[in-house]
């Protein structure tokens, strides 16, 4: 007669671990969290109008269509995260006061750290991102 050997399942990493893109562990016995991103996604809120900006200074141009998604494209491309990551960008907002708010899902590609997805995504959001505080006049007027 055999007995069957059944083993616990390795601890699980904590939560926190998922999103912060850091090695973790949860016991001395563990091995630390994989650094490489197999589903993890993240949604910036980018500014139309400084990826428009960001895009004619790349290319060194004057005047560009106005394609959020080409000024994008070339922003990625000048980071070199073009194919690194990939996107998807919601529709427009009709709501008046942010107008210049695109809402952009970005996943990591397949052999993408996580470390390299959370570098394109600061840079992305320094460059481009979209500010949300209202400007002087409008503050003074109420």
């Amino acid at each position: 007669m055999t007995a069957l050997i059944l083993q616990a399942p390795p601890p699980v990493a904590p939560a926190h671990a998922l999103h912060s893109g850091l090695p973790h562990s949860v016991g001395a016995e563990t091995k630390p969290f994989p650094t490489k991103c197999f589903s993890l996604s993240r949604t910036l809120d980018l500014s139309a109008a400084r990826a428009h900006d960001c895009a004619l200074d790349i290319l060194g141009a004057y005047k560009l269509t106005g394609n959020f998604c080409v000024n994008l494209e070339i922003v990625l491309k000048d980071l070199d995260a073009f194919d690194k990551v990939t996107y998807e960008i919601e529709p427009e907002t009709l709501l008046p006061f942010h107008a210049d708010c695109r809402h952009v899902e970005f996943s990591p590609g397949e052999d993408v750290p996580t470390d390299r997805f959370n570098e394109i995504m600061r840079s992305l959001a320094g460059r481009i991102g979209f500010d949300a505080t209202l400007p002087w006049w409008r503050r003074l007027l109420g």
